[in-house]
């Protein structure tokens, strides 16, 4: 990889968290980036250091779903790594960090997704501190297809709101049928199917 192709990965996923209008899957990361532009930059080292990672589309990804706007000297950051690393940890074994990672709500999964008492559901809260909640939460919508009830409840909240919209473009990323998010959660998750039947989160 390029330094410039870093460049336009780096916008395109930037792109793909800030705007609503840019689909990274659907336009498969193409940006109007020209290399006379970015051949004047006077951040273009940065670029080429990005370009010499081992995985500088995850490293992206990690990063972008915590700070759409993130500046792209601090993916060199100690921090950054510490979320990429993250998330290539729970990549390699998905299906297991999940089964473990659903665990946490025990039988409450539905009260879990649901606001109540004017506070926002636990797994939202979850997503607001941990960005390790962005996968886990990205595989249970496969199943119970819960972000458009949450746009639909929180679109006058924008705190509430751009957490949700990242999810739903952190999904986009990460397409995943309900039948594999449900084997990949095995026993935990099946056993909560039954809330889909029920039509819980249809609008």
């Amino acid at each position: 990889m390029t330094a410039f192709e870093a460049y336009k990965l780096y916008l395109a996923l930037r792109q793909h968290f800030e705007r609503d209008s840019y689909d990274f899957v659907k336009y498969r990361g193409s940006t109007n980036a020209k290399q006379t532009s970015f051949d004047v930059r006077k951040d273009k080292y940065m670029f080429h250091k990005l370009s010499k990672h081992p995985t500088p589309k995850e490293l992206l990804i990690s990063n972008l779903v915590v700070k759409p706007s993130i500046w792209a000297g601090d993916l060199l950051s100690d921090d950054a790594k510490l979320l990429c690393d993250g998330y290539l940890s729970r990549r390699g074994k998905l299906g297991y960090w999940f089964s473990e990672w659903v665990k946490k709500f025990d039988e409450n999964l539905d009260v879990s997704l649901e606001p109540h008492n004017k506070r926002y559901p636990i797994l939202l809260t979850e997503l607001m501190t941990d960005p390790a909640a962005y996968d886990g939460a990205y595989l249970l919508d496969s199943v119970y297809n819960f972000i458009p009830y949450w746009e639909l409840t929180f679109k006058d909240d924008p705190l509430a709101f751009d957490i949700v919209k990242r999810l739903r473009k952190y999904a986009r990323l990460h397409g995943i049928s309900a039948q594999e998010a449900a084997s990949a959660a095995q026993k935990d998750l099946t056993a909560r199917i039954g809330l889909i039947a029920k039509g819980h989160f249809q609008l």
